[in-house]
């Protein structure tokens, strides 16, 4: 079998390596093609430097866009630019079983390709982009475009991936050809160290440092308690939280970004995972989160709602709640944190671990085909 991957507009293994997700996210692939023999073919908009992530696994070929074609300043002439592309390389991909994009951005490529390979179509998002654009407040014209766009992407794909009930059901509502949709959770690696009993007691929060996030609901909430907040990402934001933690008398640490791998070992040393986001799609940090055993406070909107179980595995909380007494009267509970800590690992091998999502990955590709 031998799929060609499309990779998110203009995110190449260089963005993968340098943003701490190469492994990750390159693993899935790596694991499908040992367990099932696959050939991956990855498209990325690289240049020369992806090429050498070719021995990465043995069955993987990587062609970078801009080794092939210059890249230019103007977005739409690089849109306009993959078709050269494919043309360049297209004798090389002539054996294409299938392809599949990787998010929505991807699809302009993997559009193409159904159309100059006449091969099965299978897009996959990590996100509602048409769902976020809109609870963002963009322009009617970006959210128009977005949504032309989703609709060509289901119509012409075989398979649409989602990530949730969520994300499905808002979809359905606005788009016609919603037959396709197809729920495929994101997966995480699952960490084995679970003890949850002496683990560090600061409140671990990680993510971007922009406004979807909510830092600073949060740091209002504990404003001038002895809590200890340690913040693990990036964003335009730092300078912005630094003062309001400072004027609301709160420690919080900002330890930047961390490889992925080193993250999942940050997770097993907290009890307390925080993740406070206004909207989300199918949360990684949860999922990895819950997968290394901590406890979850996720704010109680539709997609974290749909992971956690309030009380069970994790907390459910509204922005309107007091905050840090829901967080101090859990961590007075000690007799609950080791229940609420398997349940949420319990969860994760049930529903979201990486073998999971291989299998019923694999199982579409052979449907589709």
């Amino acid at each position: 079998m031998n799929i060609v991957l499309t990779f998110t507009h203009k995110t190449s293994l260089r963005v993968w390596e340098e943003s701490g997700l190469l492994s990750r996210e390159i693993n899935f692939y790596k694991k499908l093609s040992e367990k099932y023999g696959i050939n991956f073919t990855f498209i990325t908009y690289g240049d020369e430097y992806d090429l050498k992530f070719n021995e990465y696994f043995s069955n993987l070929r990587v062609f970078p866009l801009y080794r092939y074609v210059k890249e230019s300043k103007f977005e739409i002439l690089n849109y306009l630019k993959c078709i050269s592309f494919i043309n360049k390389i297209k004798s090389e991909i002539d054996t294409t079983d299938l392809i599949k994009t990787n998010q929505l951005t991807g699809g302009w490529l993997g559009l193409i390709l159904k159309f100059k390979l006449n091969k099965p179509l299978i897009v996959r998002t990590g996100f509602d982009k048409l769902s976020f654009h809109i609870k963002e407040k963009r322009s009617i014209f970006s959210i128009l475009i977005i949504y032309i766009f989703t609709q060509i992407c289901i119509f012409f794909s075989d398979v649409y991936f989602v990530t949730s009930e969520t994300d499905k059901n808002f979809l359905k509502k606005f788009l016609v050809f919603s037959n396709k949709i197809k729920v495929r959770p994101n997966w995480v690696n699952i960490n084995k160290e679970q003890s949850i009993s002496n683990r560090n007691e600061n409140i671990l929060m990680v993510g971007r440092l922009e406004d979807q996030k909510n830092y600073a609901y949060v740091f209002e909430s504990f404003k001038d308690s002895e809590f200890v907040i340690d913040i693990y990402g990036s964003g335009s934001k730092k300078k912005e939280l630094k003062k309001l933690a400072f004027k609301n008398n709160l420690t919080v640490n900002f330890f930047g970004n961390v490889e992925n791998k080193d993250l999942l070992n940050i997770y097993s040393k907290y009890k307390f995972l925080l993740v406070a986001s206004k909207f989300e799609g199918n949360s990684k940090v949860i999922l990895e989160g819950m997968g290394s055993g901590c406890i979850v406070f996720a704010s109680n909107i539709p997609n974290n709602s749909e992971i956690i179980v309030n009380q069970i595995n994790g907390y459910l909380f509204d922005f309107s709640d007091d905050l840090k007494s829901t967080v101090s009267n859990v961590q007075n509970q000690p007799e609950v944190h080791d229940s609420i800590s398997k349940n949420a690992l319990e969860t994760i091998i049930d529903k979201y671990s990486m073998d999971k999502i291989v299998e019923e990955e694999y199982k579409t590709y052979s449907n589709v085909m």
